[in-house]
């Protein structure tokens, strides 16, 4: 909900939805005849597999460290293609024929004797969470804090906040496991007011914020606890600090107690009445067939968004397959959407004054819309927006500002990127 004070003196205050006890259990959403994953790369080379070879479940492909996924099912590999992502982005799609039944692959059970660094690095790069955990062990050395998130990074999706509830002694496991990764840094469970864990946890500390969006965006975090500002366009981990979510290490536990790869992710179901259900699902698994088993119609017209309300994306199809980090599923129906407006900037300011970053929206947005990218980011501040979408929400013009900026990011990152290659 929304708390505004009347005469707009104040900035909003969105609340995220915190679980006391969690009334439903994810449903278990059965294997789909068709799985995609879609990997953060282009397709540029052999990626060790070719169309109609047999995959295991848990299997890992490729031969390269830098350039492997593992299969989320038991199949065949039906088929390897370019693709394009959000902003145009050059990715890989890898399409299965899912056999009816479970092939467990051996390999990573049968690594045991390597250390916990090696098994992560070789295997658990792409856990359910999107950890990222291939780029954050390359910078260890680097790394004064790692901070793991029992919160969402959008307001009505509670997936992370389910897994801090329900699975604290897998949770348990994984910290252990981070702590002995990173060891000698600062581990921090992060948790809203108001909830503790369900014990204590050896070598981490917890810290808790108000549950207020977006208190728990990393930058803000870091401001906070760490009282250390990130300078504009620089990264977190530049500054000494990575961040983690709640699921990727719970399944960074599951996967050194059981010997397999977790491949199920869990994901908050946005329906258009605003209520919310969870679900477990397989990486790779279509979203029409997610809404096919939990009775909910996708008409035309109807929005299907991949995250919350305030920085989520619309996908192109409904066959678009759940990710390492999708959080969420949000359906709009097409009477509630709102209309894409092609309005300009009527200088009220309300951008200005939700804005946490304090960036001065409401002349970026005058760039943007006429693609001055450069000067975007060189006079008005774009690189130091934290995505957080309040300045899209509050704009009475209902101009889309969260993606014109991240269009403006990806758009000035490339022409950067353009002009090494040039140089």
């Amino acid at each position: 909900m929304i708390k505004r004070s009347f005469f707009s003196l104040a900035a909003p205050k969105l609340t995220y939805p915190i679980l006391t006890t969690p009334s439903t259990k994810p449903v278990d959403i059965p294997l789909p005849e068709r799985a995609q994953l879609i990997l953060d790369h282009p397709l540029n080379g052999p990626l060790g597999i070719g169309v109609g070879d047999m995959v295991k479940t848990g299997q890992r492909c490729g031969d390269r460290e830098d350039n492997y996924f593992i299969s989320p099912v038991t199949g065949t590999v039906a088929a390897i293609s370019a693709t394009v992502g959000y902003m145009g982005k050059n990715l890989t799609a890898v399409s299965f024929k899912v056999d009816g039944k479970d092939r467990p692959d051996e390999e990573f059970r049968n690594s045991e004797s390597s250390s916990e660094l090696e098994r992560v690095t070789r295997f658990l790069g792409y856990l359910p969470g999107q950890p990222d955990f291939s780029f954050l062990t390359g910078i260890r050395d680097n790394l004064k804090t790692v901070f793991v998130s029992g919160m969402d990074k959008d307001l009505l999706v509670s997936t992370n906040s389910l897994i801090a509830k329900t699975e604290f002694a897998e949770l348990k496991k994984g910290m252990a496991i981070v702590r002995k990764i990173f060891e000698k840094k600062r581990i921090i469970y992060l948790l809203p007011e108001g909830v503790r864990p369900e014990g204590e946890i050896e070598g981490v500390e917890i810290k808790q914020m108000p549950a207020v969006y977006p208190q728990f965006f990393p930058k803000i975090v870091m401001k906070k606890i760490l009282a250390i500002e990130v300078p504009t366009g620089i990264r977190c981990d530049e500054m000494g600090a990575g961040f983690l979510s709640a699921e990727a290490v719970s399944n960074l536990g599951k996967a050194f107690s059981s010997g397999s790869i977790p491949l199920d992710k869990v994901i908050t179901v946005i329906k258009k009445d605003g209520s919310t259900a969870f679900a477990r699902v397989r990486l790779g698994t279509p979203a029409r067939h997610i809404m096919d088993v939990l009775g909910i119609k996708i008409a035309k017209g109807d929005r299907l968004i991949s995250g919350g309300p305030l920085a989520g994306i619309t996908l192109s199809s409904v066959d678009a397959p759940v990710c390492g980090d999708t959080d969420a599923l949000m359906i709009q129906d097409a009477a509630a959407a709102p209309p894409i407006s092609a309005a300009h900037c009527v200088n009220c300011g309300e951008c200005v004054r939700v804005c946490p970053a304090h960036v001065p929206v409401n002349m970026l947005i005058r760039l943007l819309e006429n693609k001055l990218y450069d000067e975007a980011a060189r006079s008005f501040d774009m690189l130091s927006c934290i995505e957080c979408g309040l300045c899209g929400y509050v704009c009475p013009a209902a101009i889309p500002i969260f993606h014109y900026v991240m269009l403006g990011k990806f758009e000035y990152e490339r022409a950067r990127s353009l002009e090494v290659q040039n140089a």
